[in-house]
């Protein structure tokens, strides 16, 4: 967390600085679950990716990446789509990881 802006308890990457950041998140779904998920910036969609596990006993996992130009103070989040209706579970365990990462480019 080299400059402090991501917030482990809200789940927010708050920009400390104006720059190009690259961001990738990773949902893992469990049987016969749908998620649409995206990453917003100001809770604009900047990229998404559908998790969609139909079969009984199978796993899905996505991984979606994204480019963006950020000012300060600008507020990036993994969030569900607002318009999808999901169903289902999101994993996280030490054998399915979701997660959501990233780095300053530039």
């Amino acid at each position: 967390n080299v400059g402090s802006g991501y917030s482990n308890s809200s789940g927010l990457f708050t920009a400390p600085h104006a720059g190009t950041f690259v961001f990738a998140w990773t949902v893992v779904v469990d049987a016969t679950s749908f998620v649409f998920s995206e990453l917003s910036v100001n809770n604009v969609a900047m990229g998404n990716v559908i998790s969609d596990s139909q079969e009984n006993n199978e796993y899905h996992t996505t991984t979606g990446m994204v480019v963006a130009q950020l000012s300060h103070g600008d507020v990036v989040k993994v969030r569900s789509n607002p318009k999808v209706t999901i169903h289902g579970s999101v994993l996280s365990s030490n054998t399915h990881r979701t997660s959501f990462s990233g780095f300053q480019l530039y």
